[in-house]
């Protein structure tokens, strides 16, 4: 019996050495990466905790008045009552911590694959060095768990890519749950906990619209499979729409929500909401390019509401980069049910499935291989991201020290920072805003503090009239940089994307503020400062 219970513990000391690894990876990514959007949410918790929640946003000086709506209210609240107690490196922890169990819950979705036992038996790697006992490393289920899956593997490769301490995080873990419960349960009795997790999640992250998109997109199709009505599950959808409106902002939330993800303007201006097409990243091609040629040739052996998802989800992600944890978490139970599909048809074949496992040892080495380049790229771009290579921290410590009477005009990806570390000071614009659109803004107010931004960089408005309008002492810019390889691939970039209605100018601020007489009054490795003649 000891000796059962020993080798039961040996088997699983594989599997959750990868976890630890896998946490380990998330937790330092988390550590060392810091989101633009954190220092806003960070003073945001505070002021929910001291003052409540404010009704216009108290941050910008072009749109104090403009009623700002946090869709993640509670997170930016639990963000800085973690932050304060535990530090930055609690909120890795907890982060970290999410985006693990997502990718958990999602494993529970398809279950224990069908590769086990008498496919599995020589599936596995002969590993022979100076320092190690020659041994065989064999792929099973009962050492390796969901990591057995490759489709997991390079679904984890995909979420390390967008991972870091972001109220977005929250979503991948709501909509791994919802869709165990869709998939799995098949809408037994665990429907019932549908609409308190719609509760939930409205107040958590604004996505909840995504996951009520998902629940109806299944029942319409199920409806249409089966032939019944599902009047008792619908009741459950319409249950959880109306729970949503439960939240410090009533109906604000959904339009907040659909303003976001309807603004067509966010897909060209916005690194993270442009299509996954133009993000050359080989966990992205590779998870894609395998799941979708599996999809199309097992799509009529799979049940309706599965394949409408799945071109659901597909079509999001690649008209918006950032919907592309989310379609992992429907893709991966679908292809790992399309890979076993693929077996079946292998053991009828001759020496089929002898290919078949020469095929899948392949992938799931290469997808092994894929994560750790991916972890690699994903940790440089985090270390760019950091404290010191990206924002402007001791140029924000000379402004401390020297605070001016107007206002600062600043780079959009530094608006949250500066709200964090120079609170002294409002911006001018920063992450929230996007896509506010003011239809009545007061006499000091813009319509669309986002859109003036980008057309004082291209030269389509005057920046002196701008300036002047909202008293702009201080210019803070990131500091010019030669030209290299890169700029020229921006370059042909900016040229493709004309072709989509991308506007290229040749408008420089810089040289327009030294030509009317801006002085340069600091200087580092990241930023500039430039100070108004008068």
């Amino acid at each position: 019996m000891l000796t059962r219970k020993f080798r039961g513990f040996a088997d699983r000391k594989l599997f959750l050495f990868f976890w630890v690894l896998l946490f380990i990876a998330f937790c330092s990514k988390a550590f060392i990466f810091l989101d633009p959007d954190f220092g806003w949410r960070i003073k945001a918790g505070e002021i929910y905790l001291n003052s409540g929640i404010p009704e216009t946003d108290p941050f910008s000086y072009t749109m104090s008045a403009f009623p700002w709506v946090d869709h993640a209210w509670s997170q930016s609240l639990l963000f800085y009552f973690i932050y304060s107690k535990l530090g930055y490196f609690g909120l890795a922890l907890l982060e970290s911590l999410l985006a693990i169990l997502g990718l958990y819950l999602i494993s529970f979705s398809f279950g224990k694959p069908i590769l086990s036992k008498e496919i599995l038996k020589n599936l596995g790697f002969y590993i022979n060095t100076r320092f190690l006992k020659p041994f065989f490393f064999e792929l099973s289920y009962e050492k390796l768990g969901l990591f057995l899956s490759f489709p997991v593997l390079l679904g984890a490769s995909i979420f390390f890519t967008f991972f870091g301490i972001r109220a977005q995080t929250v979503s991948w873990l709501m909509m791994s749950f919802l869709v165990l419960i869709l998939f799995k349960s098949n809408l037994g009795k665990a429907k019932y906990i549908i609409p308190p997790l719609f509760l939930f999640w409205a107040n958590l992250h604004g996505s909840f619209l995504m996951g009520l998109t998902t629940f109806f997109i299944f029942l319409f199709l199920k409806s249409v499979r089966t032939k019944k009505a599902l009047i008792s599950e619908w009741t459950i959808l319409i249950v959880s729409i109306l729970l949503t409106f439960i939240n410090p902002y009533e109906g604000g939330i959904w339009k907040e929500a659909f303003s976001s993800i309807s603004d067509t303007k966010l897909r060209f201006s916005i690194v993270e909401w442009m299509p996954a097409l133009m993000m050359l990243d080989l966990a992205i091609v590779s998870f894609i390019g395998i799941s979708f040629s599996l999809f199309v040739k097992y799509r009529k052996k799979l049940r309706l509401e599965e394949t409408g998802l799945y071109i659901f989800f597909l079509t999001s992600a690649l008209l918006s980069r950032r919907h592309l944890p989310l379609f992992v978490i429907i893709a991966i139970p679908v292809t790992v049910k399309t890979i076993n599909f693929l077996l079946e048809d292998a053991k009828k074949v001759k020496k089929g499935q002898e290919r078949f496992t020469k095929f899948y040892k392949t992938l799931w080495l290469t997808s092994l291989i894929i994560f750790f380049i991916q972890a690699i790229f994903a940790f440089r771009e985090a270390g760019y991201l950091g404290y010191g290579g990206f924002y402007p921290k001791e140029a924000v410590s000379y402004l401390n020290e020297n605070l001016p009477r107007g206002e600062i005009f600043s780079e959009y990806g530094w608006g949250g920072y500066l709200i964090w570390k120079l609170p002294q000071k409002k911006v001018f614009v920063d992450g929230r805003m996007p896509s506010w659109r003011w239809d009545e803004p007061d006499n000091a107010g813009l319509t669309s503090a986002f859109d003036t931004y980008n057309e004082v960089l291209s030269g389509k408005v005057d920046y002196r009239k701008v300036f002047e309008r909202y008293d702009v002492e201080v210019v803070l810019w990131s500091k010019p940089k030669e030209e290299d390889k890169l700029d020229d691939l921006t370059e042909k970039l900016e040229g493709f994307l004309s072709v989509f209605g991308w506007e290229t100018s040749d408008f420089d601020l810089l040289q327009a503020l030294e030509q009317d007489g801006w002085v340069k009054v600091y200087e580092d490795e990241v930023a500039v400062l430039y100070k108004s003649p008068r």
